[in-house]
């Protein structure tokens, strides 16, 4: 079991965390110089949207580091056996949770019709805020405890 939450944190990095992979160009992405740049099968996004593709990228790329320390907490709260402790895992879990389904539903907006694109992103930068704002309060919890109970 200890092996699975060691593993978890590397695997979604690895997943998440690469640099410009074969996948990425074939889904019009890349990170030279540390932007996303969305090109699209015949038809480009116009600036408006690229540029807000690139924020909800952006919000993505700040938090998705933050995903091995969520782990490292989760095992840390699981050995404590504290109510406290046990609301903070639940947290921790939530957050972790959320950012997977965010990831496993997004979907580049190149296949989808012009005039619903910046709807979609729109839609997607208001989810990906609030699972940075459940990272960033959950870590701050755990933070809390830890620091508590030294």
């Amino acid at each position: 079991m200890k092996r699975i939450l060691y593993i978890t944190p590397l695997l979604v990095l690895l997943s998440c965390g690469t640099p410009s992979t074969n996948n990425d160009k074939a889904h019009g992405h890349s990170q030279e110089n540390g932007e996303h740049n969305h090109s699209h099968e015949g038809e480009s996004l116009d600036e408006a949207t690229e540029l807000l593709y690139a924020d909800v990228m952006r919000v993505h790329d700040e938090v998705m580091p933050k995903m091995e320390e969520i782990q490292e907490y989760k095992t840390e709260m699981e050995l404590e056996l504290d109510e406290k402790a046990d609301f903070v895992l639940k947290e921790l879990e939530k957050a972790d949770e959320a950012m997977m389904v965010w990831m496993r539903e997004f979907k580049t907006p190149d296949s989808m019709p012009k005039e619903e694109r910046k709807t979609y992103l729109e839609s997607e930068k208001i989810k990906i805020e609030n699972v940075k704002t459940l990272m960033l309060n959950s870590l701050e919890m755990a933070k809390s405890f830890s620091e508590g109970n030294e």
